[in-house]
């Protein structure tokens, strides 16, 4: 019988397969150490950074996107001077805003966190605060609106309403801002406000809170009209929530589209909701900068099948994408769009693209005559910039202002005893077809808003004199008319 044996060099072999495998498992080990700590620094590098830092992208970011360069000079000069006041992430927002101001922009800031937030809870349809919303251009300052399920809603604040103090600080002598700036840091305790109505004091107590914002009001109006007001396009499920009511008003002769007090908010769902009231015709042209030298147009014009988007860059060749629509579910009738001095931004670019295109006759007074938009840039820290990074032209090319507000013109405004600034300079927003004064303190929709019930009986009357509708306004006589009520 012959002993099985096993060779010399055995052994040897197990030993160096054993010590490669410990050898594979450092590395793998320190590998994923050292990509666990580079994502870690990736991700850190992204998300926190020294103030001093925080302080200098945010300078950077606006100098390379800020529409207008020109204005960069006066606040290159006052970099380095307000960099040696940064010490905390707070210091570095304060001072940014400092800078930017040198731009003479209201529209390019810095937030914090908290604003932050508040433009994450806009977007999902809430607001912080005691629900009062405000005049900014006239003292005393006065309630122009109370929200719907809001604390000054169930305080009894009813607009027209003066505001003289909160916490003690004079309304007079402070910005508009400043008010709803401490409400909202004083989210969840008592904020004392001391207001007068008809020459008489109240002191009331409220509690900012988180209100649910009514997004869009509809109803039916006498003669088959239907009423769609848009409170603002910020909200992500607006363009939905606006198809849906028109879907309601589909019995209706005629629409009346009220924008009045709507500040603005995406382009996209603006013109999504555009696409719901027309079927084809140019909405808008966006001149937006790319970087510090090169700026891009984009013209949007809707069709049948898709949204068109030519973008032409500096020294590029035309690139033309399609994208998706909605399809249009009020067209062909009658459209009456109400605007005011409050109306800006997103609201004058929809009810230019719907009289250019002759599908609206526009109503109301004068609106504000922002033709810029913003773009919104996250920073470490849990900060952000809105930066002016460009301007928006109307389908007959106009462009509408920088929406920054004119002291001379207010002046010119309070002299003559008129509501609106903007008509001072009529190369500023839309001018309305038909001119309707609003009566003081007017709630948007209520008993006493007399822009609505003459939009309303204008257009009855033309129902009546089976007027053609007003997308074939070159057959409609349509005035320069001015209502004062």
């Amino acid at each position: 019988m012959r002993e099985a044996s096993q060779p010399a060099d055995e052994p040897d072999k197990d030993e160096k397969r054993t010590r490669f495998r410990r050898r594979a498992r450092i590395f793998v080990g320190l590998s994923l150490v050292l990509s666990t700590f580079y994502v870690a620094f990736f991700w850190f590098d992204r998300l926190f950074v020294s103030p001093q830092e925080l302080y200098r992208r945010a300078f950077q970011a606006v100098a390379e996107n800020i529409y207008d360069q020109s204005r960069l000079a006066d606040m290159s000069e006052y970099k380095a001077i307000y960099e040696k006041e940064v010490k905390t992430t707070a210091d570095a927002v304060k001072y940014a805003n400092l800078l930017f101001k040198r731009l003479d922009d209201p529209f390019t800031q810095m937030s914090d966190a908290p604003a932050v937030s508040r433009r994450e809870d806009a977007s999902k349809g809430f607001y912080s605060g005691v629900g009062m919303v405000m005049t900014a251009k006239k003292r005393p300052v006065k309630v122009r609106m109370v929200m719907e399920d809001s604390p000054a809603l169930k305080a009894g604040i009813k607009p027209g309403d003066e505001i003289l103090f909160v916490d003690g600080m004079d309304c007079m002598k402070i910005p508009v801002s400043e008010i709803g700036d401490h409400t909202r840091k004083h989210m969840g305790e008592t904020v004392h406000f001391v207001l007068r109505r008809a020459k008489k004091t109240m002191n009331v107590d409220l509690v900012p809170s988180k209100i649910r914002v009514v997004k869009t009001r509809t109803r039916h109006l006498p003669g088959d009209i239907g009423y769609e007001r848009i409170e603002s396009f910020v909200p992500e499920d607006i363009v939905t929530i606006v198809q849906n009511d028109l879907d309601s008003l589909s019995d209706t002769r005629a629409l009346i589209l009220d924008m009045r007090g709507n500040p603005g908010g995406s382009v996209d769902y603006c013109l999504l909701i555009a696409s719901l009231m027309m079927d084809e015709g140019h909405l808008v042209t966006l001149k937006s900068r790319v970087d510090a030298d090169h700026l891009q147009t984009m013209e949007y014009t809707l069709r049948p099948d898709g949204m068109k988007v030519v973008t032409k860059g500096t020294g590029e060749k035309p690139q033309e994408q399609k994208i998706k629509r909605r399809y249009q579910v009020y067209g062909g009738r009658p459209i009456y769009v109400l605007l005011d001095e409050s109306s800006a931004s997103a609201s004058e670019m929809l009810a230019a693209a719907l009289r250019d295109n002759k599908k609206a006759i526009i109503c109301g007074t004068q609106s504000f005559g922002k033709g810029v938009m913003q773009i919104h840039y996250p920073l470490p820290n849990m900060t952000a910039l809105s930066i002016t990074a460009g301007r928006y032209f109307t389908p007959a090319g106009k462009w509408l202002g920088d929406g920054k507000f004119d002291p001379a013109r207010a002046a010119l405004a309070a002299a003559s005893g008129s509501n609106s600034a903007a008509r001072f300079d009529p190369e500023r927003g839309i001018v309305p077809d038909v001119v309707i004064e609003p009566v003081p303190d007017i709630e948007y929709g209520g008993p006493n808003d007399n822009q609505l019930e003459e939009t309303a009986r204008l257009a009855r009357l033309a129902l009546e004199k089976k007027a053609k509708p007003a997308g074939e306004q070159s057959n409609i006589s349509v005035k320069k008319l001015s209502i004062v009520e």
